[in-house]
């Protein structure tokens, strides 16, 4: 019988449902899980992966996109929706963890996704980082260095997972805050440099094991407002944008 598990189980519908839905909210953090994605064993290792984004839209309509004006988010909108049927190729890798559980190796994928949407290579170095002191959530937040001095840090705030009954098909979502800012130096920073860029995100994940070892997977980004956006209470929780790939796997020998 299918089940959602995870920090998050009870909160919200099936994570089947939330790559389907035209409409979707977001769903509440849940920092009470240090808890990592669990991944089924045939996804062990690194796979060459062939992306395509299928579908865009912005379903609270084109005014959430964060443009200072209307012609900026139709702009916006015109360039996203130009992405649709592009293909991008990448690697991806899932490792056995202390624990002998497979869990995403966050700084290779992270490193490899963000290189290949932007064409070259922008990453200089991807680390774990934890936020409590004693370093259980480490491998679940990541500090992203990209070269030119910008710095990212994504936190995962909330992980769902559930399996088919045969274990041939997997289902993950995770929400993540993310931040964006220049590095700058410390005496001057106050005076030269802008306030991060902070972002939220829902990542909703299947992935299917073909016969003939394969997977293909479904991906979908969701992007809401969070309480720094003037228009975030209006927004409702609503997700503004939602961007849909498709993506066929094939693993690389050990």
């Amino acid at each position: 019988v299918w089940g959602v598990r995870g920090a998050a189980a009870a909160a919200g519908p099936g994570i089947a449902a939330r790559l389907e839905s035209k409409e979707i909210k977001q769903l509440p953090a849940d920092l009470s899980s240090n808890e990592d994605i669990p991944y089924p064993e045939w996804l062990e290792g690194t796979w060459v992966v062939s992306a395509r984004m299928v579908g865009w839209s912005a379903p609270a309509g084109n005014k959430f996109l964060g443009g200072i004006t209307a012609d900026v988010n139709e702009k916006s909108a015109q360039e996203a929706q130009s992405q649709v049927g592009k293909d991008v190729q990448y690697q991806i890798r899932f490792i056995k963890s202390p624990d002998g559980k497979v869990r995403e190796d966050r700084l290779f994928n992270t490193q490899q996704r963000l290189d290949a949407y932007a064409g070259r290579n922008i990453i200089r170095r991807v680390e774990y980082v934890p936020l409590d002191r004693g370093g259980k959530t480490r491998d679940l937040n990541t500090l992203t260095y990209f070269k030119g001095g910008l710095v990212g840090k994504a936190f995962s705030t909330r992980r769902r997972w559930e399996a088919s009954p045969g274990g041939e098909v997997f289902l993950a979502d995770e929400g993540k805050r993310e931040l964006y800012g220049k590095r700058c130096e410390q005496a001057v920073e106050a005076r030269v440099c802008p306030p991060p860029i902070t972002t939220d995100q829902e990542i909703v994940s299947k992935y299917v094991l073909g016969a003939d070892g394969t997977v293909t997977s479904n991906v979908r980004l969701i992007g809401y407002l969070n309480p720094n956006d003037k228009l975030f209470f209006e927004a409702g929780g609503r997700g503004v944008t939602v961007s849909d790939f498709e993506l066929s796997c094939s693993k690389l020998p050990p």
